[in-house]
């Protein structure tokens, strides 16, 4: 207990909001003479670019680009790839006016669609669904006053004991960043390339005085042809290292990062080939701030009447970067040829659930697999899914009520061999996870302190609450207490350390 000279004030970090959007980007593609008529589509992808945004008062204005790849076999026979990057912008309305710094938005493209209009024409479609979500910031303070609603008098506060606990509540902060390198790939001088992406894997961050440190690497992807019709694939690390200015980012800050190749291309010189990647990075700090609540206040010498707030609190739970792998089969489809042989292999992982039990974090979901492989002169797309399971640690608990969380897993390599009529795949991908735990609580932010009560030498019972390792000779010290009567009342030893229930005092 303390007296209310003593005031609770702090910084609680609630929610603003959290909600998602869906929209739609979609785009025709008529492709130049030099590319081979579309005989049939093999398979088509996409991934949400976000470019900007902006905020007015209550409404939200963002868009950027969808990177479309449709993989196709042309009337040559051949395997061969086209991509597009139609642009896409909305505007939403917001719950509540925050500033633009502090609004998060995350865009994925979903069911990515393909239609031949013509030989050389395709009509691009891709359903897009936004999260778009914000803290904010709500002060905290204990206070006293009397029944005139003016500050109490010292002798007045005196009397006040307050029962108080400490909650920890988490500051979120989020910035972006672009960033680019280059450098060799492996695949030989006389290799066509036929397609080619990227991936980002943040393996250090690092928060520092308002920077945040990042080393990473782009895994580029190559589909080659050879002289002799043989398709092959291959991975390359780029790797990286920024340097980003964070506002607000110390010491001790939790940091994390994740982020996409925004493009890549291969060029070939006098030395080989090189590749040259663009990645956007989102990047996140996290610092636990404690912050002493008043969860209840009583006067034995005056009438008493407390004022509550209720208000949702975000303390952290987890961010970080870390590994997982996955192994598994999928049952062929398609031709059995002795002949056939893996083009290539790409693999899709999702989260979508997280529980948090046992001071453990697990996320879980599915990792939908193509394994593009070649038979008599054609390309066929087996297409499976297997679980998906990534865990780390967690500052403590929460139900799944309670967990607010955010995973990005990113695909570092990905490897597929043929077994009779089975496919087996690895891959191995890097994941960004960050979450904190939303409670309600309601703490005391006034007790109003009015008439004495007349009956307070009779029947009032005084109750401490001793603090965290106090023994009860340091009590009965505090509240001027006879030990004695402390002993005999409670019946506890005056030379043990309190157990943090509560002590009659009188």
């Amino acid at each position: 207990m303390d007296t209310v000279k003593k005031i609770s004030e702090g910084l609680l970090i609630c929610p603003e909001f959290d909600f998602s959007a869906v929209g739609e980007c979609s785009g025709e593609v008529i492709m130049p003479d030099y590319y081979p008529e579309i005989r049939r589509v093999v398979s088509v992808s996409a991934e949400a670019l976000p470019d900007s945004k902006f905020i007015s008062d209550k409404s939200l204005e963002y868009g950027g680009t969808v990177s479309f790849n449709v993989l196709y076999i042309g009337d040559d026979g051949a395997l061969s790839c086209v991509s597009d990057s139609p642009e896409y912008s909305f505007t939403q309305s917001l719950p509540a006016s925050v500033s633009g710094a502090a609004v998060w938005v995350e865009t994925r493209a979903e069911n990515p669609q393909c239609r031949v209009l013509a030989p050389r024409k395709l009509s691009l479609r891709a359903r897009l669904r936004s999260r778009i979500c914000a803290d904010g910031g709500a002060p905290y303070r204990f206070g006293v006053t009397d029944r005139l609603g003016e500050i109490c008098g010292v002798d007045m506060a005196y009397t006040l004991e307050k029962h108080c606990t400490e909650a920890v509540t988490a500051i979120r902060r989020h910035t972006a960043y672009t960033g680019s390198t280059s450098g060799s790939i492996g695949i030989s001088s006389e290799a066509k390339p036929v397609m080619c992406d990227g991936s980002v894997t943040v393996t250090g961050a690092e928060a520092h005085g308002d920077r945040i440190s990042l080393s990473g690497f782009v895994s580029v992807h190559v589909v080659t042809l050879d002289g002799t019709g043989i398709y092959s694939y291959t991975r390359t690390k780029l790797p990286f290292e920024e340097d980003i200015p964070a506002d607000g980012a110390a010491e001790g800050d939790s940091a994390a990062a994740w982020g996409r190749a925004a493009s890549v291309s291969i060029n070939q010189g006098d030395s080989g080939f090189e590749a040259d990647a663009e990645y956007d990075l989102d990047v996140f700090w996290c610092r636990p701030c404690p912050v002493t609540l008043t969860d209840d206040a009583y006067s034995t010498e005056y009438v008493t009447e407390v004022r509550r707030t209720e208000t949702d609190i975000l303390s952290p739970l987890c961010c970080c970067t870390g590994e997982v792998s996955i192994t598994g089969e999928g049952k062929r489809s398609g031709s059995r040829e002795a002949d056939a042989y893996i083009v290539d292999a790409a693999a899709f992982p999702d989260f979508e659930k997280a529980e948090c039990r046992d001071g453990k974090l697990v996320f879980s979901g599915n990792c939908a697999f193509k394994v593009y492989v070649a038979s008599g002169g054609e390309v066929e797309c087996e297409e499976f899914s297997l679980p998906l399971k990534y865990e780390t640690a967690a500052k403590g608990d929460a139900a799944p009520s309670e967990c607010v969380w955010r995973a990005h897993p990113a695909v570092e390599d990905v490897k597929a061999r043929l077994d009779g009529e089975r496919i087996n795949v690895a891959a191995d991908m890097s994941v960004f996870a960050e979450a904190v735990r939303k409670e309600k609580r309601e703490p005391v932010t006034e007790a109003v302190l009015g008439d004495r009560r007349a009956d307070r030498g009779q029947e009032c019972i005084r109750i401490c609450y001793p603090r965290q390792g106090e023994t009860v000779w340091e009590v009965a010290k505090r509240c001027g207490a006879s030990m004695s009567e402390l002993e005999r009342i409670n019946r506890i030893s005056g030379d043990g350390v309190c157990d943090g229930s509560p002590i009659i005092i009188k």
